[in-house]
């Protein structure tokens, strides 16, 4: 077996098959959740994003679900299975890892292009998406990582602070946006912020 590193976790899901869990996933980093701007009492438990690599379909589960039995490391499921049968498992577990890391330094280097296509053209940036990542990064993960930025600009530029919700409608410039929340959670100021990334972004004079 390729060894793991602490970037990823290998299991066996008895209803998905193998499965990746990829720390380096905007929403798998714990300093995301950590951050209570993304993790507010009325949003949904915490979630845990995988990757099934049978089809490298990216998948989410609530976090209180990853375990045994529905979900065990690789080397436990690996060990507890017959002689022949750990051997043909032992083979395609290689194969999806070889797979993944052959493709995950091409896909940091598209997430770097990507962070720089955000800051010197973000209204583009879908488009750049859209021609140069889709193949290896997700559309959920695209939008986390745009979102992200958003947080990211608003509290560096207006000194204004977003939950991921806000963020998300505000990073969607294309076409429009309903915002629907309870009182006082922000929608005025979220419409504002996204009415100055507008302007920043050129979207509008």
């Amino acid at each position: 077996m390729i060894p793991q590193s602490d970037k990823e976790w290998w299991g066996f899901s008895q209803i998905h098959g193998w499965v990746l869990v990829n720390w380096e996933h905007a929403k798998n980093n714990p300093e995301y959740w950590n951050d209570q701007r993304n993790n507010p009492k009325f949003e949904s438990p915490r979630r845990l994003y995988l990757i099934r690599c049978k089809d490298w379909v990216e998948i989410s589960i609530l976090l209180q679900e990853w375990s045994p039995p529905g979900y065990t490391s690789a080397p436990e499921w690996i060990d507890s299975l017959s002689s022949p049968a750990r051997q043909a498992a032992l083979e395609q577990l290689e194969a999806f890892q070889t797979r993944f890391y052959f493709g995950n330094a091409q896909r940091r280097d598209l997430l770097s292009r990507l962070q720089e296509e955000f800051e010197t053209d973000f209204l583009n940036a879908e488009a750049f998406y859209e021609h140069h990542c889709s193949s290896c990064i997700s559309p959920t993960e695209f939008a986390d990582e745009k979102a992200m930025f958003v947080q990211r600009w608003a509290e560096a530029t207006i000194r204004h602070r977003l939950d991921s919700q806000q963020a998300a409608a505000i990073a969607a410039l294309h076409g429009h946006v309903q915002v629907v929340a309870r009182a006082g959670s922000g929608k005025t100021s979220t419409l504002v912020t996204r009415a100055c990334c507008s302007v920043w972004s050129g979207r509008l004079p």
